[in-house]
């Protein structure tokens, strides 16, 4: 009985060291990390949009961290949410209460600590010289999950994304050896509604190039 066991375990063990293999390959063939353009534009996707308070900094790389003070037409109001932006008319002269946190981009907060330095912002996002890569008009449909696999520790591991910040910072922290797998279907918001569903790396690059073709 014991030999029974034994010969019992190891053919279980030989099976599940086949599929664990199988595993591997399919997470190789479909490491969306592997694509370089691929990878580019899920981060421009997931970058931050700074453009809902452009009416404040005329900055779509960057948004003003809220709450803050501004003056509109030498009236001084207090900003809580993107909400209170609708007061400020199409001709109002604004200018925040300085000191001010910007958000760039790529999520990092800078501190503005005067009028002079918050124009500089504005000239470098314009100029390039801030991370500029952001495509607007599409979103991705959360929560998505994705699979990483350690090699060195013969592991998976699944990481649930449940915002841009978290796709992201996914991107620029993963190591870019590991194998990672998108959990497909996913799908997409255009504009804000919920029209794209995607199954695979290849249409995922296949319709954001499409999508950006039209609306940027």
């Amino acid at each position: 009985m014991r030999y029974l066991m034994v010969l019992i375990c190891a053919v279980v063990l030989n099976s599940c060291q086949k599929e664990e293999y199988k595993v591997v390959e399919n997470q190789e063939e479909s490491s969306f990390l592997l694509d370089a353009q691929l990878s580019a534009y899920i981060k421009s996707v997931a970058s931050h949009d700074g453009s809902f308070d452009d009416r404040v900094d005329s900055a779509p790389c960057f948004s003003i961290n809220f709450p803050y003070g501004l003056w509109i037409d030498s009236v001084q109001h207090q900003m809580i949410s993107s909400k209170d932006l609708t007061m400020i008319g199409a001709d109002a002269q604004v200018v925040p209460q300085f000191p001010i946190t910007i958000t760039v981009a790529d999520y990092v907060e800078l501190d503005v600590e005067n009028l002079s330095e918050f124009q500089q912002y504005i000239i470098n996002c314009h100029s390039g010289q801030l991370y500029d890569d952001i495509i607007t008009c599409i979103d991705f449909n959360y929560p998505i999950s994705i699979s990483l696999y350690d090699a060195e520790n013969n592991y998976f591991e699944t990481l649930v994304l449940q915002h841009d910040w978290d796709t992201f910072n996914a991107l620029e922290t993963i190591d870019p050896d590991r194998l990672v797998a998108i959990n497909y279907p996913i799908t997409l918001k255009i504009n804000g509604e919920i029209t794209r569903r995607v199954f695979s790396n290849e249409d995922l690059k296949n319709e954001i190039l499409q999508i950006i073709a039209i609306c940027n």
